[in-house]
């Protein structure tokens, strides 16, 4: 009995584990895409940072354009360097 509770438990803390790594990466995930977007920002001289100015650069410069992702496609990501 005792071996049975023991192996839940661990089971438990384990799968706390995992989901909370996988909170970690996906949030590290969204900080370096928020990190990217403002150093294409800065480097390019866009002064209000919003997607409107960077849909506007996007338009008027299409040789150098930000890659925008969904956070359905950060998430992906995080999920695929898993495996």
């Amino acid at each position: 009995m005792l071996g049975l509770i023991f192996i839940t438990t661990l089971s438990y803390m384990y799968s706390s584990f995992v989901t909370f790594r996988n909170t970690q990466l996906i949030d590290n995930r969204f900080r370096a895409y928020n990190h990217e977007k403002l150093v294409f920002c800065y480097d390019r001289g866009i002064k209000s940072c919003d997607d409107t100015s960077i849909l506007t650069w996007n338009t008027d410069h299409p040789s150098d354009v930000f890659e925008y992702k969904s956070a359905q496609q950060l998430a992906d990501q995080v999920q695929l360097s898993n495996f």
